[in-house]
């Protein structure tokens, strides 16, 4: 993989790798994902380089965000629903899709290849057998930066529903912050604005959901406690 990487924005030094900047960096995760294997994010490097990354936030939430997804991916999302146990069908999106399929029954994991798309790290779709279907935002969230995201992602909420093609009825929404600690379910009742032109649904009630690293994949959570450890020890 690394004859693709253009090295005037990657280095060694050190015996350890760099980055000249967040764009570079997330420019090659999304083309590493672009081959279509969620492993590449789940191999040994992956996970010696967590434990390495310490106090680095930035590059912490990075690894993070890429494992997490992956192993939504590869190993289903059944810390969201109980039935969600088989692998996803994931999606590299610049912009919310024009026309969600309602194809057979099972889940889609649209992964944005873009910064800050909606404020989240990606949408899961379920579809069901009697289809209806399901929306949610997922935001990692190890740090205190992404206090908006739920805001945000629900200003989209209607064009979801729009490339659904199903009726209101239909479609529940969610938002998944995955945490280190204090996991909740909460449900979120709809809220409504009153605007010059009338009154406007905000967001329609959903699931909060507060899912802890640990829940989706014990490794990652090792590794990220010894990271945590480590900063503590420099």
């Amino acid at each position: 993989m690394e004859h693709y990487l253009d090295w005037r924005h990657f280095y060694i030094r050190d015996a350890k790798g760099g980055v000249t900047c967040g764009i570079a960096r997330r420019a090659a995760a999304d083309f590493i994902r672009s081959f279509g294997n969620p492993e590449d994010f789940l191999g040994p490097q992956w996970s010696h380089s967590l434990r390495l990354a310490g106090d680095n936030m930035f590059m912490l939430r990075f690894l993070v965000e890429r494992m997490v997804l992956s192993c939504m991916a590869l190993r289903g999302c059944s810390f969201i629903e109980r039935g969600l146990w088989q692998t996803a069908t994931t999606v590299l999106v610049d912009a919310i899709p024009e026309d969600v399929p309602m194809g057979p029954p099972g889940a889609v994991l649209y992964i944005p290849t873009v910064y800050n798309f909606p404020a989240v790290n990606a949408v899961l779709v379920v579809i069901d057998p009697r289809r209806t279907a399901a929306v949610y935002g997922i935001q990692v969230a190890i740090s205190q930066a992404h206090s908006n995201s739920e805001e945000m992602f629900f200003r989209k909420w209607e064009m979801w529903l729009e490339q659904l093609h199903l009726p209101r009825e239909k479609v529940q929404f969610g938002f998944v912050w995955i945490v280190e600690d204090r996991p909740a379910v909460e449900n979120v009742p709809e809220k409504v604005v009153t605007l010059k032109g009338g009154r406007k649904i905000a967001h329609p009630d959903f699931k909060r959901l507060r899912v802890t690293v640990k829940e989706v994949d014990q490794n990652i959570a090792h590794n990220l406690s010894a990271a945590r450890e480590r900063a503590l020890r420099a």
